[in-house]
């Protein structure tokens, strides 16, 4: 199978890797749709119902009796939260494949501000821990 070079990896997340590193070592469509659910510690049928199929199809796609139209896929990485199925995919066909710099860059700001926002809440407890610790050493 392909190759990551070394400047893909720097761009690369760590669960990014995982995930390619992962999808080398499935054989198999239906192989990749029950390991995306299951790293998504999902069900079939949670996953089948956010995605609006009945159980009978759902079953069928999974057992590689019936495909998925590709406007679903997009949905089905939404609903798991993560690209198991592109790595596969791109991998299958020799390819690597990486995030667009923008979506990178707007991912690393959500990040950023996430991170932010916990620094603060712990910022927070801090100062009331502190603020107990004064009002116990005064009791």
């Amino acid at each position: 199978m392909a190759m990551v070079n070394e400047e893909a990896l720097k761009i690369m997340s760590v669960d990014s890797i995982r995930l390619l590193e992962l999808a080398r070592s499935i054989k198999t469509w239906q192989q990749v749709l029950t390991t995306s659910i299951n790293e998504a510690n999902m069900t079939n049928d949670f996953v089948r119902l956010r995605m609006d199929y009945d159980k009978g199809t759902f079953s069928r796609i999974l057992s590689g009796q019936a495909n998925m139209c590709p406007g679903r896929l997009k949905q089905f990485n939404e609903v798991v939260g993560h690209d198991l199925t592109l790595y596969w995919l791109s991998d299958q066909g020799g390819y690597e494949l990486r995030k667009i710099p923008k979506t990178l860059e707007e991912e690393l700001k959500k990040e950023r501000a996430e991170k932010e926002e916990a620094l603060k809440r712990v910022a927070i407890l801090e100062e009331l821990l502190l603020k107990k610790k004064e009002i116990d050493s005064n009791n």
